[in-house]
């Protein structure tokens, strides 16, 4: 299994802590970097940072794209501390290797209100094309297709990339997430209307139009 370069996001130095430390576990992490928004510092000193816009954005993944000097990448959209299973990253990697899929996840953990309560998610089949589609947060990306093209998105740049992508589901639960959003699933359907994401909506409407094209 070949050494992997992992990208997380910024975040309070005790919890990037913790998740540094989880990750490092792994025998196959070579490096592991902290994206940082403009204008922001990482608190931990000594850390390699690389410097996004939005962490969604087609900017973001070229740019990481770019950066990264190994086949394979792990992207952690949280925040908040991951916990990995042990071996959690290997098993991903043999996943993709057997599979040649170009995006891995799997069932979870999730910690909400001091309860680590199981987060299976679903296989993603032709017609699964929500913005929203849970993956989880820890996503095992191989860079099978060196001339990618990401758009021109400010928000939509990861959903117009995973559309066009192969993915496959692991169903085993290999890592430990924390709830960030605790409002009822009722309140969060509702998300799409409310007037401040409406640049965001128009943006995942264009790449979902794009998507529809390319497939005919």
């Amino acid at each position: 299994i070949k050494m992997l370069q992992v990208y997380v996001c910024n975040a309070p130095k005790q919890d990037l802590e913790l998740t540094i430390e989880s990750l490092m576990q792994s025998s196959i992490v070579r490096e592991i970097v902290v994206l940082c928004r403009c204008g922001e510092s990482c608190e931990i000193s000594g850390m390699k940072v690389l410097e996004i816009d939005t962490l969604f954005s087609s900017k973001t993944m070229a740019k990481i794209y770019n950066d990264c000097p190994t086949s394979s990448f792990v992207f952690y959209t949280k925040s908040t501390p991951l916990y990995l299973s042990q071996f959690a990253l290997e098993r991903m990697a043999q996943v993709a290797n057997d599979t040649l899929a170009d995006i891995v996840y799997a069932d979870h953990y999730v910690v909400k209100n001091n309860q680590k309560l199981p987060s299976p998610t679903i296989d993603r089949q032709l017609g699964s094309v929500r913005d929203d589609f849970d993956f989880g947060s820890l996503l095992y990306i191989s860079k099978n297709q060196q001339n990618d093209d990401f758009g021109n998105y400010n928000y939509a740049g990861f959903y117009s990339f995973w559309l066009k992508r192969k993915t496959i589901r692991i169903p085993e639960f290999l890592y430990t997430e924390v709830e960030v959003d605790t409002r009822n699933s009722g309140e969060k359907q509702f998300d799409y209307v409310n007037p401040r994401n409406r640049e965001v909506q128009l943006e995942m409407e264009a790449a979902f139009t794009s998507y529809l094209q390319t497939i005919g």
